[in-house]
């Protein structure tokens, strides 16, 4: 339980420290006009509403399996923000992956906790709600604090990198 609590709150952090700066990200670093961001963000959230079915489907066969890969593929669609620069159409892969990737994570990491703690479903639901949501502020200010330091492509550097020690996490830290 504690592993998966420490995987979601790093996998969140991430995702909240980059995200809340995709606007800027999109039109600074891809090169987007303005008038293409509400139709990339569309996509963000059609995808992520797959993500989220899908991820529920095989969440209920093998949900750690499932929380691992959610994880890799918000790593990847983060670097990939990184790496993509003025590549424009470059954006429209990584936030179609970030979105069917970050749809998926509420849902599967309840679920692998809940497995990981039947006896427990209450308290572990409480616990998950109050570690997702304070990683979603946390991430929000991490984010804030490193682009007015560093800028946007090291933002994006470090939440696909605290991304990936989500996964590093889930990989080795032990198992149920």
């Amino acid at each position: 339980m504690a592993i998966g609590l420490a995987m979601v709150a790093l996998l969140v952090t991430a995702h909240f420290a980059a995200y809340t700066y995709v606007r800027p990200v999109l039109e600074e670093h891809s090169g987007l006009a303005p008038t293409a961001i509400a139709p990339l963000l569309l996509v963000y959230g059609l995808f992520g509403l797959a993500g989220n079915f899908l991820a529920g489907a095989t969440a209920a066969r093998r949900s750690r399996l499932t929380i691992l890969t959610l994880a890799g593929g918000i790593a990847l669609a983060v670097a990939l923000s990184a790496l993509s620069g003025q590549t424009s159409w470059v954006a429209w892969v990584w936030i179609a992956l970030w979105g069917a990737a970050y749809g998926g994570v509420s849902v599967a990491g309840r679920l692998w906790m809940t497995r990981a703690v039947p006896h427990r479903v209450e308290q572990i639901a409480g616990l998950y709600v109050g570690v997702f949501t304070a990683s979603i502020a946390l991430g929000a200010l991490l984010g804030g604090v490193v682009v007015e330091a560093a800028g946007l492509v090291l933002l994006l550097w470090s939440a696909a990198a605290l991304a990936l020690v989500s996964l590093l996490v889930g990989v080795f830290g032990p198992r149920r």
